[in-house]
């Protein structure tokens, strides 16, 4: 299992390079803060950890919001968000939260040649042109086996509201996101992980609970 600062690592070396070779336009340094306990969380590099849950993946402000305080590991070539968080205790991920959100808008990447990501997506936003808004939603994979309760698996995959939380078998770790985001969102483009980048793969857990097991739910068998 990997240790703090060897996770932080991998993945500020990763979305640095995805910036160095047009994969990404943005991207921040990984870096570790101590919870105390022997618990650290492995998140981007930011004035404070970010506190992300009263965010709603079903308000655009979250992505705004998101671009404009810089919570992103890394921003893709499309302008959408990805964001990677590791909670990690005693050398073993106890959590994690790892989120697409899409770009609201499509936009000419010429455009960036004179603004800002920030200042072309809300100009597109109050453009009233139809045909370069998208409705495209938030993915996101939690792993938190501390908040499980009913209809709140430990690890659950979240898509277009809050309340949808579909059960998934085991825990993910960052290669296993980042090619899915890759093959899935990404498809057709440059994308973030056929440059032979690579985060290394870490041991998950399968942690579907038992009444999941009858409902539909992800899974599928680690390599």
């Amino acid at each position: 299992m990997p240790t703090p600062s060897n996770l932080a690592g991998r993945l500020s070396r990763f979305c640095l390079a995805a910036l160095e070779n047009g994969s990404a336009i943005a991207a921040k340094t990984h870096v570790v803060t101590y919870l105390g306990g022997q618990t650290a969380l492995v998140s981007w590099q930011c004035d404070e950890p970010p506190d992300l849950s009263n965010l709603s993946i079903e308000d655009v402000r979250t992505y705004l919001f998101c671009l404009e305080h810089s919570h992103y590991s890394l921003v893709t070539q499309d302008g959408s968000i990805v964001q990677m968080t590791f909670k990690i205790h005693r050398g073993d991920i106890i959590g994690h939260r790892l989120c697409y959100l899409p770009c609201p808008v499509s936009f000419d990447p010429l455009e960036l040649l004179e603004d800002n990501l920030q200042d072309v997506v809300t100009r597109n936003l109050h453009s009233q042109n139809f045909e370069v808004l998208r409705q495209r939603g938030v993915v996101r994979f939690d792993y938190d086996p501390a908040a499980e309760a009913e209809h709140h698996p430990s690890c659950h995959f979240t898509l277009n509201f809050d309340e949808v939380r579909i059960p998934v078998g085991r825990s993910f770790d960052a290669a296993v996101f980042l090619s899915f985001v890759d093959s899935h969102f990404i498809a057709g483009r440059e994308g973030l992980t056929r440059f032979g980048l690579n985060v290394g793969r870490d041991d998950t857990s399968a942690v579907l609970a038992e009444n999941d097991r009858v409902l539909p739910h992800v899974w599928w068998d680690a390599a």
